[in-house]
């Protein structure tokens, strides 16, 4: 079964959106935030992580998640697309592997 967001909130790996969401929150970095913001010329906010920065962040949390089915790994991804309040990555941080929008398979449009 495939999700298509419009139910993907409901069996979404919640206690992973918010470890996530709040480790970003943690490590933000306002100065840098505000920078990246202007940079980019983005509605949404940044956290002011940088790419690597984000990847050392987060790889103790993801490391250990193993999703039930790939239904709520769909559902998660989803979700934490659909809700994201923050950008992530830019000027300082982007990379070759999409780390700058969260929401794929690695995760980084968060919080």
């Amino acid at each position: 079964m495939a999700i298509d967001g419009t139910g993907a909130s409901a069996v979404a790996d919640r206690q992973l959106i918010d470890r996530l969401r709040n480790e970003m929150r943690s490590a933000a970095d306002p100065v840098r935030a505000a920078a990246q913001q202007a940079y980019m010329k983005s509605a949404l906010p940044y956290f002011g992580i940088t790419a690597p920065g984000l990847r050392t962040l987060l790889r103790p949390v993801l490391k250990t998640y193993a999703p039930s089915t790939r239904v709520v790994h769909e559902a998660t991804v989803l979700t934490l697309w659909d809700e994201a309040t923050h950008r992530v990555g830019g000027p300082s941080s982007t990379s070759d592997d999409g780390a700058g929008v969260v929401g794929g398979a690695n995760l980084p449009l968060l919080a």
